[in-house]
């Protein structure tokens, strides 16, 4: 097929496609156009059944105009299209009225009158994982962020590495390792809003800032970010990191310390200390949390894991601006490897994690969080389809949470994935295609989500 298009300049292109379902080469030899390139997993293929496709065009998340025709359609005149800062190109694979795959291009960092060298869209069974292609990692992801191209990934030995969605010759993921820092081995991470990650702690006991690209920002050894320490953990509020306790390199055992850390425009990191947590914590769980105000609307807490928790947790709710005090709340079992995340304003799942034998547990508690309260909702859900400690969780909307990998019963990494929607249902949808025993997920700029582990990667289409 050929795709007419102009550009908002003087400058015309014209968008090619010539097979749906292919990897697309080029366009026609007699038209100096751009190459839209369909991809898709070998071992799935997300056009059977299909009877109708629509091309969608959105800027910024504004949906300016789609198109549809039927599968087997030869060739299609798009008119115009104004390639340009934030355009998104989504082709969705239709079976009567019925979505049954999706992808999207990447959002366009180009000037309007500069049309990218080529679209590339990777389709996908909705709610199915595939994987990535790529190599594994050399040891357990810390941190993961989601950039302009594709993933920033950093394991417990301090190695980056960049995760291209799209590869220049055949649009397919890309892997590239791009430095190990030994002084970040046992260092915490979290993503950046603008693509890129923050280091702490580790063994020498610095902060480091890394763009989007990979690029090391700044590089901080510093007193009063009481970054010498290891087990940190860090939530992302109001576009600043906040870490809290871990563990002194020279003492070792817990601490209570709570810093919030300010990435500033020029590069630079403001950093300023908390007051201290009612509990120590390191290497616990935790999540962001908005619950409602008395004055209405939502205020942004921190929900944690702190203390020893072996037959039972402390669930601590910290108010990270200090003007409010925390809220308690004790749970059963050790949540230290429980999967959190919100399921809406005032509602927090924590599913997983150990029973008070040590055992991997497949037991779900939903918490009503209020200003100044915080009680569990007496079959808020079921339980898990089975035990499941160091899971990952990612909010597919509100009110259903994706759970993936972990370790079952028998301490095995688990392949499997659970969707937990609020109130009360666990639905299994697919398989990762390796097992995965610690993950993060994250979201690309594409809407779609990747599975990182040291054992692979994986991608996920969600349902909308």
């Amino acid at each position: 097929m050929r795709r007419e298009a102009r550009s908002s300049g003087t400058r015309r292109a014209t968008l090619c496609l010539l097979g749906v379902g292919l990897v697309l080469q080029a366009c026609a030899a007699d038209v100096a156009g751009v190459p839209l390139r369909i991809t898709h997993a070998p071992e799935q293929d997300p056009f059977r059944d299909a009877t109708e496709l629509s091309l969608r065009f959105s800027r910024a998340g504004v949906l300016e105009r789609q198109q549809s025709f039927p599968a087997d359609t030869q060739s299609l005149d798009l008119g115009v299209l104004a390639f340009g800062e934030d355009l998104q190109i989504e082709l969705v694979v239709l079976a009567g009225e019925f979505e049954i795959a999706r992808g999207a291009s990447f959002p366009f960092r180009v000037q309007p009158s500069s049309p990218p060298p080529r679209v590339d869209v990777h389709v996908g069974r909705l709610e199915r994982f595939t994987d990535a292609g790529v190599e594994p990692l050399d040891g357990p992801v810390m941190g993961s962020s989601a950039g302009p191209s594709g993933a920033l990934v950093a394991t417990a030995k301090g190695t980056l590495y960049r995760y291209d969605a799209h590869a220049p010759a055949d649009g397919r993921p890309q892997l590239t390792r791009l430095a190990a820092y030994v002084e970040l081995a046992g260092a915490s991470w979290l993503a950046l809003a603008d693509g890129g990650l923050l280091a702490v702690g580790g063994d020498l006991g610095r902060a480091r800032r890394f763009g989007p690209d990979g690029e090391l920002v700044v590089d901080v050894r510093s007193v009063e970010l009481d970054d010498q320490r290891r087990g940190a953990t860090l939530v992302s509020v109001d576009g600043a990191a906040i870490a809290l306790g871990g563990s002194p390199l020279e003492f070792g055992g817990m601490t209570t310390h709570a810093t919030r850390i300010v990435p500033l425009p020029d590069g630079g990191l403001d950093v300023v200390a908390l007051p201290a947590l009612a509990c120590p914590t390191r290497d616990g769980a935790a999540s962001r949390v908005s619950i409602p105000s008395v004055s209405g609307g939502a205020t942004e807490r921190i929900a944690l894991v702190c203390g020893d928790a072996l037959r039972e947790s402390r669930l601590l709710v910290f108010d990270p601006s200090g003007a409010s005090a925390s809220m308690e709340t004790v749970l059963p079992g050790d949540l230290r490897a429980a999967a959190m995340a919100p399921l809406g304003v005032g509602l927090l799942l924590v599913a997983g994690g150990r029973d008070p034998e040590g055992v991997p547990s497949d037991a779900v508690h939903v918490l009503a969080l209020g200003d100044g309260s915080s009680s569990e909702i007496a079959g808020g859900s079921r339980p898990l389809f089975g035990g499941r400690a160091g899971a990952a969780a990612s909010v597919l909307s509100p009110g259903r949470v994706l759970l993936v990998g972990g370790r079952d019963a028998l301490e095995r990494p688990l392949a499997s994935a659970e969707v937990v929607t609020f109130p009360g249902r666990v639905v299994l949808t697919g398989d990762t295609p390796m097992p995965m025993a610690s993950p993060h997920v994250i979201e690309l700029a594409d809407g779609t989500l990747l599975a990182v582990d040291a054992s692979g990667m994986a991608q996920y289409v969600p349902r909308r």
